[in-house]
């Protein structure tokens, strides 16, 4: 990982979590500091996308950013606005675990299966058999 992608995805990370926060009772000055914070966040994010040539997800926060900006206020309603804070915050959470890298896991062997190795087994089927048994005891 880069250090921009470090950045945005930490920046995606404290969005969701503003996002999640909304779902608490506050006052009215919460929810504009928080649209005022996750716009910014958003302009961050579009700037950085389109900078880098990912068109698509610029205009996806683009769009965020237009939806959650603070100048004029959207009135969809306080039940509606809770869906649309998890959606985005789910929607976040997931280009986060996206941009994580795939862990390199071992293949996976049955129980009644032995590794395969290159090298031609010298034991018979019937003396690994008693040797797993033998193990277990």
């Amino acid at each position: 990982m880069t250090l921009k992608n470090n950045t945005t995805t930490i920046v995606k990370g404290i969005i969701a979590a503003l996002l999640l926060l909304c779902l608490i009772d506050a006052d009215y000055g919460f929810y504009q500091a928080m649209r005022t914070l996750v716009s910014f966040g958003f302009a961050f994010l579009a700037y950085n996308y389109y900078k880098s040539g990912d068109k698509t997800n610029a205009i996806i926060f683009l769009c965020l950013l237009i939806v959650f900006q603070p100048l004029m206020k959207i009135g969809l309603g306080r039940s509606i606005w809770i869906v649309v804070d998890v959606i985005v915050a789910g929607f976040l959470i997931y280009h986060i675990l996206k941009s994580v890298p795939d862990i390199k896991r071992p293949p996976k062997v049955e129980n009644n299966q032995t590794p395969k190795s290159s090298e031609p087994s010298t034991k018979s089927q019937t003396q690994v058999d008693v040797d797993k048994i033998s193990k277990k005891w």
